[in-house]
């Protein structure tokens, strides 16, 4: 799961981020934890036998990080 949220978490880490720029590697890191602590504890994870299941986790994991990107503005401070 977390190599998933990292995957999510890339485009926000690039250069022509329009919202939620993340400008250093230490913050990066940090939201990639934080994402990954929080989809576990909302236990959004389920079996990897289930593909159609699968596909239907990683859309709402990859909607969720949207939307906390989104609430962050243009650039990224740590809380």
């Amino acid at each position: 799961m977390s190599a998933f949220v990292v995957h999510c978490l890339m485009p926000y880490y690039e250069a022509n981020s329009p919202i939620g720029k993340i400008t250093n590697s230490d913050d990066f890191k940090y939201l990639a934890r934080k994402l990954t602590h929080t989809v576990m504890k909302l236990k959004m994870n389920i079996s990897n036998e289930d593909s159609e299941r699968n596909e239907n986790k990683n859309f709402k994991v990859r909607d969720y990080i949207h939307k906390y990107m989104a609430n962050c503005g243009p650039v990224y401070k740590r809380e």
